[in-house]
């Protein structure tokens, strides 16, 4: 994942998105980038080489919702 963040950084740059932050659900890191306002966020994980993201789009801050912790905890990824 270390050699698509500057990759990453300039599309997040253009789109006037928030850096990175690395965050934890289940024991697995995920990075975290959002909008100013939160209703935009997306969050990206590397797992046995497999690049996964997970975008949510909504009318109000989510990051930290109970719902969004549980979902992003219950991926299992099969190696």
């Amino acid at each position: 994942m270390a050699e698509r963040i500057p990759a990453d950084k300039k599309v997040y740059a253009m789109l006037n998105l928030k850096e990175p932050v690395p965050v934890t659900f289940g024991g697995r890191e995920w990075l975290l980038v959002e909008d100013a306002a939160g209703v935009f966020v997306n969050y990206y994980t590397v797992e046995s080489g497999r690049y996964y993201q997970v975008n949510v789009a909504t009318d109000a801050r989510v990051t930290g919702d109970r719902w969004l912790t549980d979902f992003l905890s219950s991926f299992e990824m099969v190696k």
